[in-house]
C-alpha cells in the first residue's frame, strides 16, 4: 500500500475496506475458489482454443473479483496533519491588596534585584510603587515584556480577576487593583472551564498574585485538581515582599491550674516562627494587676516554621487567690500582626502543703526511711505517720509545723480522712485499724469513698498482711491489681544472692512517677542497668496480674507466670482518685548508693502524682484554647482542646467532643481529632460575624456541665486592606500541587522555560467511499462486454 503526498497537509493512505472478512478468507480462499470455478467453467468449452480460454478465464475472474471487492465496501483514506499552538492563560490579580506598597528591606539582595528588574533607581524607591505597578514594570513592555515573549510561540489569553468571574484583558496595562475580595480558587476554576483550555493540548496557566485568597473555594484544592485530573500546570508569579507575612505566634501556654504557694509553677510555651529567621525574643509574665511574676526572660527562637517549646519555671510567692497571667512574647520590629503574641492563663494559688497520712503495722525498713522523708525531708509535707503496733504512750511521728500534733489512731470518720490529700497504706494488719470488725469495715469504706472523691492512695505490699488480707474487701475494689497471690504465703523469701532490678514498661518510661532523671535514656539506665544507678532488689509480692484498665509501670526482669512478667509498680484509678500499688518494700535500699536523692525523688513524684486529683478538686481537667480572642472575617479559627482523664493523665481518647455555638444559630457538637495525648485540634472559617461560644463536653454528655468555656468575636473588615501580607506559601503550594513552578517577581522570566510544548502536531483522517463512484459500473460493463464479444466471435455464446 503506497503513501502519496497529496497536498501540503493531506497524505493519501490508500484503499481500505469496511467489510473485509478475515485475511485468510479474503486473500486466499476466495481467490482460489474464483479462479478454480472459472477455470473449470471454461475447461468444458471445446470450441475455444487454449489461448482464448485463458483470456476468457482472466476476464471472468476479473469481473467476479470486481463484484466481490465492491461487496467489501472499499474507501480511500487520507490523513490530515495540523500544527496547533498551545494555549497559555495569564491570570492577573486585580484585588485591592495589589495596591499595597510593601516596605522592602532595602539592604536585602531580593530588593536590590527587584529594583533592577523594575528599573527603579534604588531599592529604597520600591516603596513608592504598589504591587500592581511593580508587576507592570517588571512584566510589561518596560521590563521583560513577558506576554510578547509568550505570544511568539503560544496562543495567549489574559484574564483579570478579583471575584469569581475573570474579565478579559488585552494586556497587563489594563490590570487594576480595586477588587473588594480575592476569590482566587473560584477564578481559577472558571478559567479551567474555558473551552479553549479544555480542547487545546499542552495548556498552561500563569497566575500573577500576592497569594491572598480570602473568599470562595480553596485555591490549592482547585490547583491540585487541575494538575492531577486536567494535566494543566499552574505556574505562579508572586508579587510583593514575602517578608510582609513574617509572624511570631504564641500558640499555647500549658501549666497547672492549681499551685501551692512556695512551689514552682512549670509553664510550657509553644511558639511558631514564620519568616523571621533566628531571633532572641523576650518573654514576660504579668498578672491582672500588672505585677510581674518573673524577670523578663530571653529565649532563642530558631529559624524553623515548626512548633518550638520553651520552659518557664516561676517561683510562686503570691498570696492565695486566683490570678490571670498574661504571657507575652516581644517580637522583633517589623511584625505586622502582634495580636497573636500573647495568651492568658488562669491559676489558683493555695497557701498550704500536701497533706499525707502514712500507716504501717511494724517499723520495717521501708517505714523507717519513708517516714523520715515525709516528716524531715527537704520537701515539706504536712505528714502524719501511724505505727499501729506501737504502745499507747508512743508519740507517733508527724511534721513539726504550727497546728500539727501527733495522732494515735486511724481517722474513724470520713471528714477526718478527707483532710488528707494522699494516704500511704503499708503492710497493715486490718485487725489493728479499729477495735471491732464493724469499725474496720467502716474505715475501709471511708478509704474507698476518699479515693472515689479524688484522694490519692499508695499501697505498699508486705510479707504480713497487705495485700492478701484484704481480698474481697472494699480495699480490694480500689487496687489496680488482682491481689490473689501466685504462691503460698506473702511472697518468696528474700534471696540475698539473686538480686535484680526492675524493667520499665513503655508507659513507665514516660510516667511522672518513674522520672528520676530528665533524660529518658539516663533514667532508663538508672532503673535497669546492673552495677550502676539504683541498688538491686531482693523481694517482691507475686500478684497474679494487673487489672485490665491499669498501667504497669515496671515489671520483674526474670520471673513470670502464665499472664506475663510479674508487675512491680502499677498505677490505676478508682472513681476520681488515682491509686498506686508497689509490689516491693525495698526502695529504702536506694539510699545506700547515692544517698537520699533518688529515694526522695521517687516518693516525691508518687505523692505529687497521687495528690493532684484531690488538690485540683473544683478545678479543670479540661482546657479549651482559641488562637485569638478576635478574628476578622476570612481568618481561620484554630481551636485546641486539652483533656485529662479522671486520673489527671493526658486523655488518650481518639476524639474529644466540643460544642460550638455560632451567633444566631443552633449549637453543634464537633468531634476534635487527637493530635497528641491529651491534645485535640480543629479549625474552621466562620461564615457569620458576631459572638461565638465554645465549651468541652464532658463524660456526662450534652446535658452536663460546660467545661472550659471560651468565647471569641468575628468582625467584618475589608480583607484586602487589613490583611494584605503576601502569602508566599500558598503560591508555592498552588505551583507544587498542580505540577507547575513558582517564581518571585524578579525571576518571572524563568516561567518561559517551564511552559509546555509550543506546538503540537495533531492528525485526523478523512475517507472517500469508492462504491459511489460513477466510473465503477463502466469497468464491470467493460469486462463483461469484452468477454461476451470474444465468446460471440468464437461461436461460444
Amino acid at each position: 500500500m503506497s503513501f502519496l503526498q497529496m497536498s501540503k497537509d493531506l497524505i493519501d493512505e490508500g484503499i481500505h475496506f469496511k467489510s473485509l472478512p478475515p485475511n485468510y478468507v479474503a486473500w486466499f480462499i476466495i481467490p482460489i475458489a474464483v479462479i478454480a470455478y472459472t477455470w473449470w467453467f471454461y475447461k468444458r468449452e471445446r470450441a475455444a482454443t487454449p489461448k482464448l480460454r485463458v483470456v476468457l478465464t482472466t476476464l471472468r475472474v476479473l469481473a467476479i473479483f470486481f463484484v466481490i471487492i465492491l461487496l467489501f465496501d472499499p474507501y480511500r483514506q487520507f490523513r490530515k496533519v495540523e500544527e496547533i499552538r498551545s494555549m497559555v492563560t495569564i491570570m492577573v490579580d486585580e484585588s485591592a491588596s495589589m495596591a499595597k506598597h510593601d516596605r522592602y528591606d532595602v539592604e536585602s539582595p531580593v530588593a536590590s534585584d527587584l529594583a533592577k528588574k523594575a528599573k527603579v533607581t534604588s531599592s529604597r524607591g520600591l516603596k513608592d510603587f504598589s504591587r500592581n505597578e511593580l508587576a507592570k514594570r517588571v512584566l510589561g513592555e518596560e521590563g521583560f515584556d513577558l506576554i510578547a515573549k509568550i505570544k511568539e510561540k503560544h496562543d495567549v489569553k489574559i484574564r483579570g480577576f478579583s471575584a469569581a468571574r475573570p474579565r478579559p484583558l488585552t494586556g497587563l496595562s489594563e490590570a487594576e487593583a480595586n477588587g473588594p475580595i480575592t476569590a482566587m480558587g473560584d477564578a481559577l476554576a472558571q478559567a479551567l472551564a474555558d473551552p479553549d483550555i479544555q480542547v487545546k493540548p499542552n495548556t498552561s496557566i500563569i497566575l500573577i498574585s500576592d497569594g491572598r485568597n480570602n473568599s470562595g473555594t480553596d485555591v490549592v484544592d482547585v490547583a491540585t485538581h487541575a494538575g492531577r485530573n486536567d494535566k494543566i500546570p499552574v505556574h505562579t508569579i508572586s508579587v510583593g515582599d514575602p517578608n510582609s507575612a513574617r509572624d511570631i505566634e504564641l500558640r499555647f501556654v500549658r501549666a497547672d491550674e492549681v499551685v501551692l504557694k512556695g512551689n514552682t509553677l512549670a509553664m510550657e510555651l509553644t511558639v511558631r516562627n514564620r519568616g523571621f529567621g533566628t531571633q532572641w525574643v523576650n518573654i514576660t509574665v504579668i498578672d491582672q494587676n500588672g505585677a510581674p511574676w518573673s524577670a523578663s526572660q530571653q529565649k532563642k527562637l530558631e529559624d524553623v516554621e515548626t512548633d518550638q517549646t520553651f520552659q518557664l519555671d516561676l517561683r510562686v510567692d503570691r498570696p492565695k487567690g486566683t490570678y490571670t497571667l498574661d504571657v507575652r512574647i516581644g517580637g522583633p520590629a517589623g511584625e505586622e500582626n502582634v495580636r497573636n503574641n500573647s495568651k492568658k492563663h488562669t491559676i489558683t494559688v493555695k497557701d498550704d502543703l500536701l497533706r499525707v497520712l502514712y500507716v504501717e503495722t511494724l517499723p520495717r525498713w521501708e517505714y523507717r526511711r519513708l517516714k523520715n522523708y515525709l516528716v524531715r525531708g527537704d520537701e515539706a509535707f504536712r505528714a502524719h505517720c501511724l505505727l499501729l503496733s506501737a504502745e499507747t504512750e508512743f508519740v507517733q511521728e508527724f511534721t513539726q509545723l504550727p497546728g500539727m500534733s501527733s495522732i494515735r489512731e486511724f481517722p474513724s470518720d470520713f471528714a477526718q480522712l478527707d483532710k488528707y490529700d494522699v494516704l500511704i497504706f503499708g503492710d497493715v494488719n486490718p485487725n489493728l485499724l479499729a477495735s471491732t470488725p464493724a469499725k474496720v469495715q467502716e474505715i475501709l469504706l471511708n478509704i474507698q469513698k476518699f479515693v472515689d472523691n479524688g484522694g490519692g492512695l499508695a499501697v505498699i505490699a508486705g510479707e504480713g498482711w497487705t495485700p492478701r488480707a484484704y481480698a474481697d474487701s472494699p480495699l480490694d475494689e480500689l487496687l489496680p491489681v488482682d491481689i490473689t497471690a501466685d504462691g503460698d504465703g506473702g511472697g518468696p523469701m528474700r534471696n540475698y544472692v539473686d538480686e535484680w532490678k526492675p524493667k520499665l514498661s513503655a508507659i513507665g518510661r514516660t510516667h511522672p512517677i518513674m522520672q528520676l532523671r530528665k533524660n529518658q535514656e539516663e533514667n532508663r539506665s538508672l532503673w535497669e542497668d546492673r552495677n550502676q544507678g539504683l541498688m538491686e532488689l531482693r523481694w517482691w509480692y507475686p500478684i497474679r496480674k494487673a487489672s485490665p484498665a491499669a498501667q504497669v509501670l515496671a515489671y520483674h526482669p526474670n520471673e513470670r507466670n502464665r499472664f506475663g512478667y510479674y508487675p512491680l509498680f502499677v498505677a490505676g484509678t478508682y472513681g476520681d482518685g488515682p491509686v498506686f500499688f508497689s509490689a516491693i518494700d525495698e526502695t529504702w535500699r536506694w539510699l545506700y548508693l547515692k544517698g537520699a536523692f533518688d529515694f526522695n525523688r521517687f516518693w516525691g513524684n508518687t505523692i505529687r502524682y497521687l495528690a493532684r486529683a484531690h488538690l485540683y478538686r473544683g478545678s479543670k481537667r479540661f482546657k479549651l484554647v482559641a488562637n485569638a480572642s478576635e478574628y476578622h472575617q476570612g481568618e481561620t479559627v484554630h481551636l485546641t482542646a486539652f483533656a485529662k482523664d479522671k486520673n489527671f493523665e493526658p486523655s488518650r481518647n481518639n476524639t474529644q467532643r466540643v460544642m460550638i455555638l455560632p451567633p444566631e444559630a443552633a449549637a453543634r457538637v464537633v468531634e476534635f481529632p487527637r493530635k497528641n495525648d491529651g491534645q485535640y485540634a480543629w479549625s474552621f472559617k466562620p461564615t457569620k460575624d458576631g459572638h461565638y461560644e465554645a465549651w468541652i463536653v464532658g463524660e456526662e454528655g450534652l446535658t452536663g456541665n460546660r467545661y472550659a468555656p471560651i468565647s471569641f468575636d468575628v468582625k467584618y473588615i475589608d480583607p484586602e486592606r487589613q490583611i494584605a501580607a503576601v502569602d508566599e506559601a500558598t503560591m508555592k503550594d498552588i505551583a507544587r500541587n498542580s505540577g507547575g513552578a513558582y517564581f518571585p517577581l524578579q525571576d518571572a522570566l524563568g516561567v518561559l522555560a517551564r511552559l509546555q510544548s509550543d506546538t503540537t502536531r495533531q492528525s485526523s483522517t478523512e475517507t472517500s467511499p469508492l462504491r459511489n463512484k460513477s466510473w465503477l459500473p463502466l469497468i464491470l460493463i467493460l469486462l463483461v462486454t469484452t468477454e461476451w464479444l470474444l465468446r460471440k466471435r468464437a461461436n461460444m455464446a
